[in-house]
């Protein structure tokens, strides 16, 4: 892999070792080129690895938050998307990575938890066996419900059956047939006092547990998600429509093209935007701007922050000019 310059709290990592866990899902662990401690980090935390053509890819590290030696990831592998697992499905054993984090946004109740509700999709489950690994230390109860379309597209199934073994694991396989897996109208229509649920898979999956939750304390659903939700239909018409960047420090106009992001835009003339998702939910994009109209299509940004800022890795604009706070 191409160097990357170091900056700000990004590291090197030595890939020690490479996995098949399906035909598309590799696993990768990441050590210290020392061989030194890595920093610590609870379960639910991710890392994320910066690639060539300020690319940023985050994956969850799916090993137990209490080992210190490695961090290990999963990738899927996605032949239409926009790089990142394709590069990463090219390394090879004792190739360099550079890495930043962990962070967490997707951490455990405490003791007000009584019972752990974990509902998995293919390869969301890696967040939730790292979560697995801290609640058996904590002697505190769970269920893991693990859904996928069939053995072939199923990480860490060796694993997953232990627990199902257990008691604690239900798997779920629905040959591709939605109604045929896990029933999560029937797991999410009343809410449990005490119970705190966490939810990390595909977008369809993601968007109906949303929708099931309404009657739930929010602070009792934890959410990871993977990709962007679905444009709405009147969002979706402002790809086409071409408009102008202003960068308010500079005065430097640029234009951006009918299907091109802002952040590519930028990008093109030399304003390079931290970018990590590419798809309006992880906030790593988030810019100010102080004039104009912006089309919000994130998942992130409530209406008091729309009034000031918007991620431009998926944000359009209704005016002709957006003038960003650069």
């Amino acid at each position: 892999m191409d160097s990357v310059e170091l900056q700000g709290e990004q590291f090197r990592l030595v890939v020690s070792s490479i996995s098949a866990e399906t035909d598309d899902i590799v696993a990768i662990d990441l050590v210290d080129p020392a061989g030194d401690a890595l920093p610590q980090r609870a379960a639910g935390a991710h890392i994320e690895i910066h690639l060539p053509g300020n690319l940023v890819r985050q994956y969850s590290l799916c090993n137990s938050p209490f080992e210190s030696d490695r961090y290990k990831i999963a990738v899927l592998r996605e032949a239409n998307g926009r790089g990142g697992s394709l590069a990463l499905h090219g390394l090879t054993e004792g190739e360099t990575v550079v890495v930043s984090g962990p962070k967490n946004n997707f951490r455990l109740a405490g003791t007000e938890a009584v019972h752990h509700l974990l509902i998995a999709g293919g390869i969301g489950v890696t967040p939730l066996l790292s979560m697995v690994d801290e609640l058996e230390a904590r002697s505190a109860p769970f269920h893991l419900h693990f859904c996928a379309k069939d053995e072939g597209r199923a990480p860490f199934l060796n694993r997953i059956r232990a627990l199902a073994e257990r008691g604690v694991a239900t798997i779920h396989f629905d040959g591709g047939e939605i109604g045929r897996g896990l029933d999560l109208a029937k797991l999410l229509e009343e809410p449990v006092p005490a119970q705190h649920v966490y939810v990390c898979g595909p977008p369809g999956m993601m968007d109906s547990a949303r929708n099931l939750v309404g009657a739930w304390a929010p602070h009792t659903v934890h959410f990871e998600r993977f990709a962007g939700g679905p444009i709405a239909m009147e969002e979706d018409e402002w790809e086409a429509v071409p408009f102008e960047i202003v960068a308010k420090k500079s005065g430097l106009v640029i234009p951006v093209p009918a299907h091109c992001s802002i952040v590519k835009a930028l990008g093109d003339a030399g304003i390079e935007i931290p970018v990590s998702c590419e798809a309006g939910f992880c906030g790593a994009c988030l810019t100010r701007y102080v004039d104009g109209n912006p089309v919000h299509r994130d998942t992130v940004l409530s209406g008091l922050e729309r009034k000031t800022h918007a991620l431009v890795c998926r944000a359009r604009s209704r005016s002709p000019i957006l003038v960003l706070d650069l």
